[in-house]
This record gives structure tokens, sequence and C-alpha cells, in this order.
């Protein structure tokens, strides 16, 4: 996959993630100036039944709806293009330089501190539960 043109535009640099329905790639944009680089999230359904390809299709554009608005927040990557390539789906996303907080040892300690936030601000309470 690395090297390959996709939508004629993105081209791949490296494997970032594997997982069971798809990648993630780093990739550049050959059609912006500068070539800067992006995100694109590969997703393989794993079947050509068309009922099931709809449906991953409209669950795919869905997706794309929500995580467009979703990157209007500038702590949020924006979501550049989204398209589909041999019942296959891709969504193109603004790099952000870093690495994945699921790599991090306490990847579960500051999931669940997030988590607890998140519910303290729905409730309004001052105490989170750990």
């Amino acid at each position: 996959m690395v090297s390959q043109l996709l939508d004629g535009r993105y081209q791949v640099i490296e494997v970032i993630e594997t997982g069971e329905f798809g990648q993630t790639y780093l990739a550049k944009d050959t059609r912006r100036p500068g070539e800067p680089q992006c995100f694109v999230k590969h997703l393989r359904p794993g079947t050509s039944e068309p009922k099931l390809i709809n449906t991953t299709r409209r669950l795919f554009q869905k997706e794309a709806e929500v995580l467009e608005k979703l990157g209007q927040h500038d702590q949020i990557p924006q979501l550049f293009a989204y398209f589909e390539e041999n019942e296959e789906f891709f969504l193109v996303e603004s790099f952000i330089a870093g690495h994945s907080l699921s790599r991090r040892k306490n990847y579960s300690f500051v999931e669940g501190t997030i988590r607890n936030f998140s519910v303290c601000t729905r409730t309004g309470s001052n105490s989170p539960r750990y």
C-alpha cells in the first residue's frame, strides 16, 4: 500500500495502524501546495454482498457528516474528504502530530479519567468516580 495513490490524489507514505476492518495511513495530498501530510482511514467491509455494502456506504456517509461537524473544533482533526474505491471506503483527515493514546501504558487510566470527566460535565457533579 505504501506509495499507492488513492483517489488520484493521496499518496500513502506509511501504514500507521492495522485493524480488523482496515488500516490508517500517513499520506500526503499531492494536489495541494507543499503536499501537506494527512491521515487516511481505510475501511474494508470484508464482504461483497450488495445489501451489506449499501448499509456500509450509508453508515460511512453519516460518519463523514458527523466528522465534518466535529472537525470545526480546533482540537479535532478536520475532515478533508471521503470517497469509495472498489467497495472500500476512505476518510481523509488533517494530520495532527503526536502519539496515539492507545499506545501509552496508562491509556486505560487516561480513558477512565476522560469518561469520568465527561460524566461529571454532563451531570454537573463535582466528584468523579475513580
